[in-house]
């Protein structure tokens, strides 16, 4: 889990799982539905993109189920204007909305969620929840980046929560 943030602008990460599922399975979730990215969702197994904005929950679902033992990219973000869901670099799906997301003391959980059990059966790396927008043209752009768009003069604090697992926060989160 990840100190709370109450103003996420994009979240994203790349996801691999290990098993196909039509049941939601969280990759980034900040309960009580705050807002999440989901590897996967009902009906149909989707990556999902949603939260809790303007007082209404809102989903985007993808197109369709991600890949069996294939790395898919994920991105969600929202302006304060539209929620858009972006699919290994491409935007899938996006509906105007306003409002604030809503806050709540809970933590963000990558992987699966406490509050639901609805754990991800897979691998999940490069993790990162903005508080800033990033623009149409950068989505695709990290997608390609094998340096996940951070400049090196640029990471502020690496963390190693467990053997196996590092967590970079740069200077403008």
């Amino acid at each position: 889990m990840v100190p709370t943030r109450d103003a996420l602008k994009v979240a994203r990460t790349s996801a691999v799982p290990t098993a196909s599922s039509t049941s939601w399975r969280d990759a980034i979730y900040k309960g009580d539905d705050n807002y999440y990215l989901e590897a996967s969702s009902e009906p149909g197994g989707r990556p999902v993109a949603g939260g809790t904005v303007g007082g209404t929950n809102v989903n985007l679902s993808g197109p369709s189920g991600l890949v069996t033992n294939t790395w898919t990219f994920l991105a969600a973000t929202y302006d304060g204007a539209t929620l858009r869901l972006y699919v290994n670099g491409t935007q899938v799906a996006s509906q105007a909305r306003t409002g604030v997301i809503a806050t709540s003391t809970n933590q963000v959980q990558i992987g699966g969620d406490s509050i639901y059990g609805q754990y991800f059966r897979g691998s999940i790396d490069e993790v990162r929840i903005y508080n800033r927008g990033l623009t149409a043209a950068q989505i695709p752009s990290f997608y390609k980046d094998a340096s996940f768009g951070v400049p090196s003069g640029q990471v502020e604090r690496t963390y190693s929560p467990r053997a196996g697992c590092t967590v970079q926060r740069d200077g403008n989160f």
